[in-house]
């Protein structure tokens, strides 16, 4: 059974996204790789935040922080930095590679794999309903698009169930409303999500930060099945992303999963 679990007012979701001005956002039943990225963001200078690749994440000699990622090869490098036993070689037996891009997240985490080597056995697995995402897990998005882009890597911070929300017709096909889900995660990104999100306005020059960060994004539930169903980049984007209907328009379908295995927390952490 896994106990983290961050859901909480609005108005405290709103505040977790701007503490770490001081810090202060890790809890006692944080898993490590979510206090490794609150590390990170309290800690990283816009000037030495980057986006791109390959990943490079260090301190330099007078303890700065530098960082160049993107977002699947930041999220690999969360756990790897996280956990002595998540090393390269369980990366590549459960995702294809040591770093993965959005679209090896996606397929490594809806194979619900495993791996095996001297520590025991590593595995992935789905979180099939929204109200069991918890803290520290993995939300990815696969991209059909021609963008460049292949999708988007997430690990979820905090979460609140807005509640019931009418759908304007066609926005997820199927569907004249859902259950709404205000969701705090931790990404490496070129575009920051709205005004709730540290990379927003950060640069000395007023404009966004482009690299590692924490912002909100929407995520839509079946009100029956609990399946995510939806989502949006940010807040106060009107694009819904649809993941019911690959031959409607924004079909961006996103699973929720972890990681299981030696070193890797299992939720009964005090």
């Amino acid at each position: 059974m896994r106990n983290w679990f961050h859901k909480v007012s609005v108005s405290l979701v709103l505040a977790s996204a701007f503490a770490f001005i001081t810090g202060n956002t890790a809890t006692a039943t944080d898993p490590a790789h979510i206090e490794t990225a609150n590390l990170y963001v309290a800690t990283i200078d816009p000037a030495n935040n980057d986006y791109g690749s390959p990943l490079s994440v260090y301190y330099d000699e007078q303890g700065v922080l530098h960082a160049e990622s993107k977002c699947g090869s930041y999220a690999a490098h969360l756990f790897k930095a996280s956990y002595d036993t998540v090393t390269d070689s369980v990366f590549t037996g459960l995702f294809g590679s040591t770093s993965p891009a959005a679209q090896l997240w996606f397929a490594g985490l809806a194979a619900e794999g495993e791996y095996n080597n001297q520590d025991g056995t590593f595995s992935t697995h789905v979180v099939p309903t929204v109200d069991a995402i918890r803290c520290g897990d993995v939300l990815a998005a696969a991209y059909n698009t021609n963008s460049g882009a292949t999708g988007h890597v997430m690990i979820a911070d905090t979460l609140n169930e807005v509640g019931p929300q009418n759908l304007s017709p066609g926005k997820i096909p199927g569907y004249a409303s859902a259950i709404r889900w205000d969701v705090m995660i931790h990404d490496c990104t070129s575009s920051a999500h709205g005004s709730v999100d540290t990379r927003d306005g950060a640069e000395q020059n007023g404009q966004d930060d482009r690299g590692l960060g924490m912002g909100m994004i929407v995520v839509y539930e079946d009100a029956n099945s609990g399946a995510i169903i939806g989502w949006k980049w940010s807040t106060t984007t009107s694009t819904i992303f649809q993941c019911v209907n690959p031959n409607a328009a924004n079909y961006r379908p996103m699973v929720a999963g972890y990681l299981a295995g030696p070193g890797l927390p299992t939720g009964d952490e005090e």
